[in-house]
Parts: C-alpha cells; sequence; structure tokens
C-alpha cells in the first residue's frame, strides 16, 4: 500500500507542473493497483438519518418501518453511527450532539434534484459539515461502482480541501471497517473505500478536475473566495462530467461582492446567458427558523422556547397580509410550519444582530446573502470565507 500511496501523492502534489496526460496516467494507475481490494460490507449504515425515514419504506418489496429502525441505535442510520454534529463555541467547548433539522433535509432534496445546485450560503449555515462531510463519506463509502469519485475542491491549492477530508476521516474512523485501506494521514489527499468509492482533495486547478473518470460528484466548496485570476476555466472543467458520468456540480459560497463565476454565471440576474443552475439562497433566519424581517425584533425573542415564536409567527402568516406576502416572496415553495422546524439554532443569533447593528454591509453579504462588499473589503478587512470556515470546523 505504501507503493499506491506513493504514485497518488507523486500525481497530485505538483498538479500546477503537471500536464492533464501526465496526472491521467497517475490516476489510472492508482485505481488499477487498488481495485484487487474492493469487497462487499455488509456492516456499513444503509441509511442517511433514520429520523428522515418515511414510517413506512418499501424496499424490494419488503416493508421497513421506521421504529423498527430506529430500534437499531447506533447502526440505525450513519449520522447516529458516526454521532450527530455538534456546535462549537468561541472558548473551544461544544454543544451537546444536535439533531438534523428540516431545512437540512431541503438542502439534500434540492441537491438531488439536480446535476447543477448552486447554495449561496449565509456563514454558519451548515452545508460544508451536511454535503461536503457526512452526505458524501455516506455516500462513497456506500457506492458499489468501482472507482467512483468525489472530488472536492475548495482552493488555489489543495491544503483548504484537505481540511475538508480531515473532518471526513474524523467520522469514517468510526465505522473503519469502510476503508479499502486508512488514510496514512490525519488530512489526507485521498480516501478510498473498501467497496470501490473514494473522496479527493484537489486545487482549483483546471486540469486536476478535468483529469479524472467516473466522478460522481464535484464540490466547489467558498468558490467565490478564490484567489484565481480567472476561476472560469476551474469550472468548465468540471461540468462536462455531468454528461461523461452523470455527475453533480455543487457549489457552495458566502457572496464576495459582483465578481467571479459565483456571480457572473449563476446568481447575477442580468447575465446573458440563464444559467443552468439550480440557485438556492440559505438566509440566516431558515438556518435558526425565525421568519423575521427585521433582525433586531429578533432580540426581544426567548430562543429557548421555540412553542411561542412556532404561535407568533404562524398567527402573522394567518392575519398579516403583508407579512404573508413578505413570507411567500422570501422563501418560496415552504411552509411556515417548515420554517419554524429548527429546535437547537446552529448560529448566534447575537452574532447577527450585533454586525447588523454595527457593520451593516457585512452583515448584508455574510448573513444576508447579498453581492455587496467590494474585493478589497472582502481581503482586507476580515479572512477569506474558507480560511475562517476552516478554522472554526478544525481549531488547531
Amino acid at each position: 500500500m505504501a507503493k499506491l500511496d506513493n504514485v497518488v501523492k507523486n500525481g497530485l502534489k505538483m498538479l500546477e507542473m503537471q500536464t492533464e496526460k501526465e496526472v491521467r496516467a497517475a490516476i489510472k494507475n492508482a485505481t488499477q493497483n487498488s481495485k484487487s481490494n474492493v469487497g462487499k460490507v455488509k456492516t456499513l449504515p444503509t441509511n442517511f438519518y433514520c429520523d428522515w425515514l418515511d414510517e413506512i419504506t418499501l424496499v424490494n418489496g419488503i416493508e421497513i418501518r421506521k421504529k423498527d429502525v430506529k430500534k437499531l441505535y447506533p447502526n440505525c442510520c450513519f449520522n447516529h453511527r458516526v454521532g450527530l454534529p455538534t456546535i462549537k463555541f468561541e472558548d473551544e467547548t461544544a454543544s451537546e450532539p444536535g439533531p438534523l433539522f428540516g431545512y437540512q433535509k431541503r438542502i439534500l432534496e434540492k441537491y438531488h434534484s439536480s446535476n447543477y445546485y448552486a447554495q449561496n450560503k449565509c456563514r454558519g449555515a451548515g452545508t460544508s459539515e451536511l454535503i461536503t462531510v457526512r452526505y458524501n463519506a455516506f455516500k462513497y463509502m456506500n457506492t458499489t461502482v468501482f472507482g467512483r469519485k468525489c472530488l472536492i475542491v475548495a482552493g488555489v491549492n489543495e491544503d483548504q480541501s484537505k481540511a475538508f477530508m480531515y473532518r471526513i476521516k474524523q467520522l469514517c474512523d468510526k465505522i473503519p471497517e469502510c476503508y479499502m485501506f486508512e488514510p496514512k494521514t490525519d488530512s489526507p489527499t485521498e480516501i478510498y473505500f473498501k467497496q470501490g468509492g473514494s473522496i479527493w482533495a484537489l486545487p482549483a486547478n483546471a486540469n486536476a478536475v478535468r483529469s479524472f473518470e467516473n466522478v460522481g460528484d464535484i464540490i466547489y466548496e467558498e468558490a467565490a473566495f478564490w484567489k484565481n485570476v480567472d476561476d472560469m476555466p476551474v469550472l468548465k472543467a468540471g461540468e462536462p462530467h455531468v454528461i461523461k458520468s452523470k455527475a453533480h456540480v455543487n457549489i457552495f459560497s458566502t457572496p464576495n461582492g459582483m465578481m467571479r463565476f459565483f456571480w457572473e454565471k449563476i446568481f447575477d440576474p442580468e447575465a446573458i446567458q440563464p444559467t443552468k443552475y439550480l440557485k438556492h439562497t440559505l438566509n440566516w433566519r431558515e438556518v435558526i427558523g425565525i421568519p423575521e424581517p427585521n433582525p433586531e425584533a429578533v432580540s426581544d425573542l426567548n430562543l429557548e422556547d421555540r412553542e411561542p415564536i412556532r404561535k407568533l409567527y404562524i398567527h402573522k402568516f394567518e392575519n398579516d397580509r403583508k407579512y404573508k406576502e413578505w413570507f411567500l416572496n422570501f422563501f418560496p415553495g415552504t411552509s411556515i410550519n417548515e420554517i419554524l422546524d429548527v429546535k437547537n439554532p446552529i448560529i448566534d443569533i447575537k452574532e447577527i444582530i450585533n454586525l447588523y447593528k454595527t457593520d451593516k454591509a457585512t452583515y448584508d453579504q455574510e448573513f444576508d446573502n447579498q453581492f455587496t462588499l467590494s474585493e478589497n473589503r472582502a481581503f482586507g478587512d476580515f479572512m477569506t470565507a474558507t480560511d475562517r470556515q476552516c478554522e472554526e470546523m478544525f481549531p488547531v
């Protein structure tokens, strides 16, 4: 296996200086050497999150009851097997593990509904933990298609992508039988699974993205903050995988002004060519489950007692015509009860309100999904979104 590790490292370490042909040869060599180790693993969790199951599911003509699946805890699903998410606080402590919420299920539904999915997300929304880390770990350890690959692209070098690989490995270590062979480092550039899937950390480099075959997912993380002079070739290198192997191209980012492909190709309403991407704007109101137009009004609410909050906004929705119009425009296709279904918000509302009062421009971009700040402001006054996200997810 040391030989295989060296093949991959030598093939990926200096992608900036290698040709597409050389990269492709390294990948092919690694794949051929690993094929003999593929095998069926019967103990892998086959449900992502058991609380999202229907009460009765028909599988191969057999009725599977949710209550029976839940009795298998912690082997009922992937998320209970590896541990539910926690919230990291400023003092480095963590909350008790908490459930996944309805808005996270809606994220996955949108992801499954299109091969081209772009999410304009607020800071701290949890999309990276949900899809890039948890769902991809679950999906690619369970795939039985040999050589099926997920590519994570999170910056001009592979270091930021490897930060996500660190987190993926943390979870996969709790299901050690999933590995074809265990990664040699805590932040690997690739993870191979026993049933044939793999996950790769790549730089935002067109040759790197283009060189792979049998790609199932490409994750472009915080794409609006890459420091490429021209980031369009990286996107164009990934999109043909949809045709070649029915891949999903996923783009997740906080806005960073009206520039780069995240704005110019996808979210600019006046773009010359209409986008083919399913556009999804994930606002802080949906993440904390409080559909309130005025951020300052949230400070008057007791966030630990959700029932009065639920009654308040249902009453407003049913009796205030202007509020109902605002809600239907702001949350198209989603009901008031679905938005309110958040019991333990993962974003600190005090931080949102404070930023709203003291630095409206940063609030608009970081939490309210607006393409407002200039590049100098975005890179000068605060860390790039990817750097900050990695620091929050993986404290040193």
